[in-house]
């Protein structure tokens, strides 16, 4: 099985990679810091409007992670399906 990065292994790569704290991105992002934890430990799903702001914040292309993670969307529903069978 492939290994895909889910959006939260993204933020949280993204956050370090610009040696960026939690609780700055998630002030600038107005989100809690323990908001942004649960989102980089793949607890939460952000809401849209949180995860343009992520996206803004991180300096991340919004059309690129919409894309992994509509990927992501897909391999998870094939997945789910292919254990309840």
């Amino acid at each position: 099985m492939e290994h895909h990065e889910t959006l939260g292994m993204i933020v949280k790569k993204s956050r370090q990679n610009k040696k960026l704290r939690q609780i700055e991105v998630s002030k600038s992002a107005s989100i809690s810091r323990n908001y942004l934890s649960d989102i980089e430990n793949d607890r939460y799903t952000p809401s849209l409007k949180t995860f343009i702001r992520l996206a803004s914040v991180l300096e991340l292309d919004l059309n690129l992670l919409t894309k992994m993670t509509e990927i992501q969307v897909k391999y998870s529903g094939e997945e789910s399906k292919c254990t309840t069978n």
